[in-house]
């Protein structure tokens, strides 16, 4: 991340592009048309093979303030921290290029950027293709608008109760990224970005509202069948546990808790998967992990007893198969 001056007031928004032709003008006309109108829109085409790229050139055309640079495919990751090079802002936001966000979303957020706060957050809307079958919700709120310090912050995303780990629902001052990229060619790479963000904050802000409109396309890496880097997801919360042990030991309950559940959710999608023997070595090593800290899981109250039976039943299900 550059090391200039930024220009105060001005929010940089990166959107990483991948192959959203479907989606992407829906995105982007969210993004220029905010009541806010002090953006500076940074676009990475990681690489696109459909229509994508051009689309991002129109609106490089069309509006002063869009900012396109294309790349090879390396990820996500690689997209957002190319995005991180060329931020002049005060601020920086994400947008996933196959969302949207409301017309108002960074006037409402950056009204709330006191001095003292360093991280805005608002709720988001989830909706899914019809094909899904599911309704749409609002999930990451809060009853009201409330400031937090660092701590209670910290605990909430923990719990992954009213913060999540995502991003892009999020406005952060710039400074906060200095020595902070994403993980390169990682899944669920948003997990430890927002770990050490909130950890370098002061005081952080729940709007209370959804702002944030999240569409669960089935297609998404998010959705797609599981494969080895998927791991991730319980690898980014084990590092977190062992790194609160340290810097905020009255929270280890809540990282365990957390490092347990993202365990059990890798652990199920083995299970589930069309090419689970691929990955039995994995399956028994996460089961055996289970074994050795059920006392502790059991014991732990921020986990819910619900996932405590299901563990239980994956243990047995493990003493009976081997």
């Amino acid at each position: 991340m550059c090391e200039c001056q930024y220009e105060a007031g001005l929010i940089s928004i990166i959107i990483p592009v991948y192959n959203v032709e479907s989606y992407l003008r829906k995105c982007l006309d969210s993004v220029i048309r905010q009541t806010y109108q002090n953006l500076d829109i940074i676009i990475v085409d990681d690489g696109s093979t459909d229509h994508s790229g051009q689309i991002c050139d129109d609106y490089q055309r069309i509006d002063s303030r869009v900012r396109v640079f294309h790349k090879k495919n390396e990820g996500l990751s690689s997209a957002r921290n190319m995005g991180l090079q060329y931020v002049k802002g005060e601020f920086i936001g994400f947008v996933d290029s196959d969302d949207f966000i409301d017309e108002d979303m960074y006037e409402s957020m950056l009204h709330e950027m006191k001095d003292d706060v360093d991280i805005v957050i608002c709720g988001r809307r989830i909706s899914f293709p019809k094909e899904m079958h599911q309704k749409s919700k609002v999930a990451f709120c809060t009853p009201k608008c409330v400031k937090m310090d660092n701590v209670t912050a910290m605990e909430k995303f923990l719990q992954n109760k009213n913060i999540s780990m995502a991003v892009w629902d999020k406005v952060y001052r710039s400074s906060l990224f200095q020595g902070v990229l994403f993980p390169y060619k990682r899944v669920c790479e948003d997990i430890p970005v927002t770990y050490k963000l909130i950890a370098k904050s002061r005081n952080i802000v729940h709007l209370g509202k959804p702002k944030y409109n999240n569409f669960h396309r089935s297609g998404s890496i998010s959705r797609q069948e599981f494969y080895y880097r998927q791991v991730d997801y319980a690898v980014f919360a084990g590092q977190i546990c062992k790194d609160v042990a340290i810097e905020y030991p009255q929270l280890l309950k809540q990282a365990e808790a957390l490092y347990i559940m993202c365990t059990l959710v890798t652990l199920k999608k083995i299970q589930s998967c069309q090419k689970r023997i691929l990955y039995t070595d994995m399956e028994k090593r996460i089961l055996k992990a289970f074994c050795h800290m059920y006392f502790r899981i059991l014991r732990n109250p921020y986990i819910l007893s619900k996932k405590k039976r299901e563990i239980l039943e994956c243990i047995l299900e493990r003493n009976e198969k081997w």
